[in-house]
């Protein structure tokens, strides 16, 4: 971690411009670090809440007499991937 000793009388103006190359390489970090998380996030919450759908389709299915043999419910199950 940097630290910039800046007096006291210093303009905004030039506390701007010393640290611009690291905001912008901050901000750029951040912003590629919160695409990936929210990606990542994104990509499970729907896989998981589409196959917990799925499958909860599927289990009504078989309840209810439409899907007879085990190896339907495999074929059925696995066909999601």
């Amino acid at each position: 971690m940097q630290v910039d000793i800046v007096p006291f009388n210093a303009s905004w103006r030039d506390q701007s411009t010393q640290r611009t190359s690291n905001d912008a390489g901050a901000v750029i970090y951040r912003a590629l670090t919160f695409l990936a998380v929210y990606y990542l996030l994104s990509f499970f919450v729907l896989d998981v809440d589409a196959w917990v759908v799925y499958m909860w389709s599927v289990l009504r299915r078989m309840e209810e007499g439409w899907i007879e043999s085990d190896q339907e419910n495999w074929e059925e199950a696995v066909r999601i991937f």
